[in-house]
């Protein structure tokens, strides 16, 4: 590895933000506030200053645990990234790796300090989190070099931890809706987590990562992955009917057919031409970031 010497503050401070890639903050932000939103409406109570001052404290923890994620990925990914991503600071010399350790111990240990003044239940799920990606990213662990329990991981940080995390900024998680909700928003995510996959096959290949479209092939996996992205959001509404999740069962009946709809278009997308996910850019990857977005949305619609 070279290393290029960053001239002034404000050219380190540049890569410090390509280091913790800001649009995944954005999207973890969104989503606690979102479940926070969740779990305000089903407690029932009048909205506060406070209410509304511990869901903007919730989305600071969650991008410094993602800013804390991102950072450790990279560092232990430093060799594939060379292949695939070779504009990545740390491959470019333009952090080294004392600094992106620095960044990384820091956002950690601020997401689980301020999870802790939030409440102790998000506190444990923010530990809960970090302990997930930890064995995700550092050996003797690294369990992304296992396939399905590599995208089960992201899938349940992503997911049910999200889901909880939030749901605890403004309630208890000692009820079944943060449960249920988390789980369906994880089946999704187990399928979608796969179609980051695509793009780093030859990186992930050439340092024993065995991800699903390396094992299967990438025309199976798109085919495999399908159910995934298509079914879980149909199982909201039968939760609404058992009441596992307190909302409007027309409107989560809605929000879950206009979810599957758009997760067979995505499928449709991505089964007419498997090779072109291993491309950059493939309009599914935008739609699967909405339907997420359209996810939170449109149950925070249903809990009103």
């Amino acid at each position: 590895m070279y290393t290029v010497k960053v001239q002034t503050r404000r050219e380190r401070w540049q890569q410090y933000w390509r280091l913790i890639r800001p649009f995944t903050l954005i999207t973890a932000a969104t989503g606690i506030v979102a479940t926070a939103i969740m779990g305000w409406l089903a407690s029932d109570t009048d909205f506060t200053l406070v209410i509304g001052l511990r869901m903007l404290f919730g989305a600071f923890v969650a991008m410094a645990f993602n800013a804390g994620t991102n950072a450790l990925n990279q560092i232990y990914d430093l060799e594939i990234d060379r292949i695939n991503k070779p504009q990545r600071p740390l491959v470019t010399g333009k952090l080294t790796l004392n600094q992106v350790w620095r960044i990384s111990i820091l956002t950690y240990s601020t997401s689980l300090i301020f999870a802790f003044l939030l409440s102790v239940e998000t506190f444990i799920v923010i530990f809960v989190a970090t302990m997930i990606t930890l064995v995700y990213s550092i050996p003797p662990f690294r369990i992304k070099r296992w396939g399905v329990l590599a995208n089960l991981a992201i899938a349940t940080s992503r997911g049910l931890l999200l889901t909880l995390s939030g749901w605890t900024v403004t309630n208890t998680f000692l009820r079944p809706d943060p449960w249920y909700i988390g789980m369906v928003l994880t089946l999704f995510l187990l399928g979608a987590a796969t179609t980051k996959d695509f793009t780093d096959m030859e990186g992930d290949a050439a340092f024993g990562c065995k991800t699903l479209p390396i094992r299967l092939g990438v025309i199976t996996c798109a085919y495999v992955i399908t159910p995934f992205l298509v079914f879980p959001f149909l199982l909201l509404p039968i939760g609404a009917f058992y009441g596992w999740v307190a909302v409007n069962q027309t409107t989560v009946t809605a929000v879950a057919m206009v979810l599957t709809s758009l997760g067979g278009y995505i499928a449709w997308l991505i089964a007419r031409d498997p090779e072109a996910m291993t491309t950059e850019n493939h309009p599914s990857w935008a739609l699967m970031h909405q339907s997420v977005v359209l996810f939170f949305a449109g149950i925070c619609l249903a809990f009103i």
